[in-house]
């Protein structure tokens, strides 16, 4: 199930100035565990340590049953900044 963290603006550039930086991840566990874990820093990737601000249950559609690459191409197609890598 994919989950998406808000990031802050040192990861990089937003590419609109109104939408975070997001990070998308996938657990078979709960997002919302997961989520906690990536903003206490003790999972994820090194470049993501330390900038994930918070959860954003509410850019996962209801019911969603893609994959994380189908919800970037959503959420960019909508104007967020998905991370990948630490870039857009």
């Amino acid at each position: 199930m994919p989950f998406v963290v808000e990031l802050d603006d040192a990861v990089g550039e937003r590419r609109s100035p109104d939408k975070p930086n997001l990070c998308i991840g996938e657990t078979v566990g709960d997002p919302a565990a997961r989520t906690q874990r990536m903003i206490d820093g003790d999972v994820g990737p090194e470049w993501l340590r330390g900038h994930a601000v918070r959860g954003r249950p509410d850019l996962v559609p209801a019911r969603f049953a893609g994959a994380k690459p189908e919800l970037a191409r959503l959420l960019e197609t909508d104007g967020y900044t998905v991370n990948h890598g630490g870039r857009g």
